[in-house]
C-alpha cells in the first residue's frame, strides 16, 4: 500500500503507472491523490512545453509535426482529465 502512494518524476512520465494509481484511488488517502495529480500535471506541463518548442521549429506540413501536434493533443486531453478527476476527487472529500 505504502508503495502506491510512491509517486516519483520518473512515475510521473509513466502513464500505466499514473493509470494504475487512479484506479485505486478509493484506497488512497486524499492528500495522497492530490499530490499524484498535481505531479503528473506538472510533468505534463513540462512536456508540452518541451513540444511546443520542438513544434515551433518543424515545418507545418512535416511528418515530425504531424506527431509532436498528436501528442500535444493527447496532453491537452490528459490535462482535461486531470482537472475533472480534482474535481471529483474534492466533492468526495467534502461528502
Amino acid at each position: 500500500m505504502r508503495r502506491l502512494g510512491e509517486f516519483s518524476e520518473k512515475h510521473a512520465g509513466s502513464a500505466s503507472e499514473f493509470h494504475l494509481r487512479i484506479g485505486l484511488f478509493p484506497v488512497l488517502d486524499a492528500d495522497t491523490r492530490k499530490r499524484l495529480l498535481a505531479a503528473r500535471a506538472a510533468w505534463l506541463e513540462g512536456r508540452e512545453k518541451r513540444l511546443a518548442r520542438i513544434d515551433a521549429g518543424l515545418e507545418t506540413n512535416s511528418w515530425g509535426g504531424e506527431v509532436v501536434r498528436f501528442i500535444r493533443e493527447q496532453i491537452a486531453a490528459e490535462r482535461h482529465w486531470i482537472a475533472a478527476l480534482e474535481r471529483k476527487a474534492r466533492r468526495e472529500a467534502n461528502s
